[in-house]
């Protein structure tokens, strides 16, 4: 793995995705395991290290910066707004259109 690959690695039951943000080799660790250091996208605040072995898979093809945040937004109170008023607005020019 290299450093910004999105990973998925798994905490007791639950697996999570998250950006590599920091990798230290074997030789700087002290227990002679690769540890990444994993955040999220919306997070300010790392994961702690996750083992090499701890990782069940990855995405490393495209990297979309902020899609985090932008998905949280969409989630939120303001967000529901914003785009309810882009699909009113959609569908009275659909509306205005067609002369009803």
């Amino acid at each position: 793995f290299t450093l910004g690959d999105i990973v998925v690695y798994k905490k007791g039951d639950q697996r999570i995705i998250h950006r590599i943000v920091k990798i230290e080799n074997p030789s700087q660790t002290g227990d002679y395991k690769w540890h990444y250091t994993c955040c999220g996208d919306a997070n300010n605040y790392s994961d702690g290290f996750v083992y090499y072995d701890e990782i069940v898979g990855s995405y490393t093809k495209y990297k979309i910066p902020f899609v985090g945040v932008f998905v949280l937004w969409l989630q939120s109170s303001l967000g529901y707004v914003v785009v309810g008023i882009i699909v009113g607005i959609f569908f009275s020019a659909i509306i205005a259109a067609s002369g009803n």
